[in-house]
C-alpha cells in the first residue's frame, strides 16, 4: 500500500485517492533593510538628538522653536482625520 493505488484493498464503491500535488516552491527569503535605512531608526535618532540638544544647549533648543512648531503642526494636521 505504500503509495500505489491498490483497488483490491479498497472497499467497493470508494473512489481512488487523489494524487498529492507537488509541493509549492519555498519563497525566497525577503531581505530586510539595513538598520540605518529604516524610518524607525531615524525617528528615534531625531528624538534623542532633540532631547540632548535641549538638555545640553537650552538656548539652541529655544532658538530652533520657530522651525519645530510649524513642523509639528504640519504633522498633526496631516495625521488627524478630516472632520468633514
Amino acid at each position: 500500500m505504500g503509495g500505489r493505488d491498490d483497488a483490491a484493498h479498497r472497499p467497493p464503491g470508494t473512489p481512488a485517492p487523489l494524487p498529492f500535488p507537488e509541493p509549492l516552491p519555498r519563497p525566497s527569503r525577503i531581505r530586510q533593510a539595513r538598520w540605518y535605512k529604516q524610518l524607525c531608526f531615524w525617528v528615534l535618532t531625531a528624538i534623542v538628538a532633540g532631547i540632548l540638544t535641549g538638555w545640553l544647549w537650552p538656548s539652541a533648543g529655544t532658538a530652533m522653536e520657530p522651525v519645530g512648531t510649524p513642523t509639528l503642526a504640519t504633522f498633526t494636521r496631516r495625521a488627524t482625520p478630516d472632520s468633514t
